[in-house]
């Protein structure tokens, strides 16, 4: 028994539901305090947009039902959101759209003067176009 999966001595199994189960992933986790974990040649069940149940594939319950089932094909599953990438040195500063902010322009006001996002990425274009060297 693994620390995922929950038996009952002595009773009979109850038939497991689940609106979607992913086989043949590996499961990224928050196994405790101290760091993440992993689960290699794992599965996840998803009931009622809840995980249900998640562990080794190999100790998948025998009663698991599921309307849908795919296979991840050895991809990663990982808990929340992670968003990964970089941003590169800009240059120019956007120091100036704090007041705007509060005194209240809404983001498209300041896109619209020519600040926000699009006046870095120009200015950073620009200076890298000029500078840059392909080795």
């Amino acid at each position: 028994m693994n620390k995922f999966t929950q038996v009952r001595a002595g009773t009979r199994a109850r038939r497991m539901q689940a609106d979607l189960l992913i086989r043949n992933v590996q499961l990224g986790t928050r196994a405790d305090a101290a760091g993440y974990g992993e689960v290699r040649a794992g599965a996840l069940a998803v009931h009622a947009g809840h995980i249900a149940w998640l562990g080794h594939e190999s100790a998948l319950p025998p009663t698991l039902q599921a309307v849908q089932e795919v296979d991840g094909r050895g991809g990663w599953l990982t808990p929340g959101l992670i968003d990964c990438h970089t941003h590169v040195v800009h240059v120019g500063s956007r120091a100036n759209e704090i007041e705007m902010r509060w005194a209240g322009a809404a983001y498209e006001d300041i896109a619209r003067v020519g600040d926000g996002i699009l006046s870095t990425v120009h200015a950073t274009s620009k200076t890298f176009v000029k500078s840059s060297t392909v080795i």
